[in-house]
């Protein structure tokens, strides 16, 4: 088996599509049954052509083998920190001094972390999406179209790939094909409600499963895939942003 469909294996392989440019990403965690060396791990990414790197958790070990490796990180703040984060500044300070700019003296190329927002923590959402635009930072959120397929049964199944076979949906003068673009819109419009439209968003995981679920199957994985790849190689946006996103997916 060669290095690149190791790495496919190994890592939850994601597409990134830049405004400036476009690049290859992983998504890394340290939640697996067989954890690979850390200076393995990040020859791994380099030899494959990646350039780019998410952390879900700040681990030291990664993050010294990563030192001076030229790779992009991004390093994720776990959930159970980000309220305590968004209400004492000097808990972000202190994690932000010992995650980031520890690393960064390091020569640990480390970019701006983003979190996941849910509704019902509007206030909570509002306050960190100030803290991130005032500090240049994008908004990162997880779309995954099978959800609502898994969850809904009547939900159109076409509607979560990018091939047509919908009829589509129109929002006033907004017309979409596909879920994600909807989802993506929907954010857009809660952003835009609250003072932030303008604010960059990451799409920092969307993917298909191919088993567990009679809808998880590598047929269906591999059409929303290569759906998938069709349009972030089309360089498009979404109806209510023309310009091109950031993108990633996990198979």
């Amino acid at each position: 088996m060669t290095p690149r469909y190791t790495l496919a294996i190994v890592f939850l392989l994601i597409f990134i599509r830049y405004i400036d440019g476009s690049g290859f990403c992983c998504n890394l965690g340290t939640q697996t049954t067989h954890l690979l060396d850390p200076n393995i791990t990040v020859q791994l990414m380099k030899d494959n052509g990646f350039e780019k790197v998410k952390l879900f958790e700040s681990d030291g070990t990664y993050l010294e083998a990563l030192a001076g490796s030229k790779l992009q990180v991004m390093v994720g703040v776990p959930n159970y920190l980000l309220s305590t984060m968004a209400t004492k500044p000097e808990a972000a300070d202190e994690y932000v001094a010992k995650n980031v700019t520890h690393w960064r003296s390091k020569d640990v190329d480390i970019s701006p972390s983003g979190a996941i927002f849910r509704p019902d923590i509007q206030d909570l959402m509002v306050s960190i999406v100030k803290y991130m635009s005032e500090h240049g930072c994008p908004i990162t959120v997880n779309i995954y179209p099978f959800i609502a397929l898994y969850y809904d049964p009547n939900f159109p199944i076409d509607y979560g790939f990018f091939d047509g076979g919908v009829a589509p949906l129109v929002d006033g003068k907004y017309t979409y094909t596909n879920a994600l673009d909807a989802n993506f819109d929907t954010l857009v419009v809660a952003l835009e409600k609250n003072g932030y439209g303008s604010l960059p968003i990451i799409i920092g995981e969307i993917g298909w499963p191919s088993d567990g679920n009679a809808n998880a199957n590598a047929s269906l994985a591999q059409r929303f895939y290569q759906g998938l790849v069709k349009r972030v190689r089309a360089d498009v946006g979404t109806p209510r942003r023309s310009t091109p996103r950031i993108f990633t997916c996990s198979p």
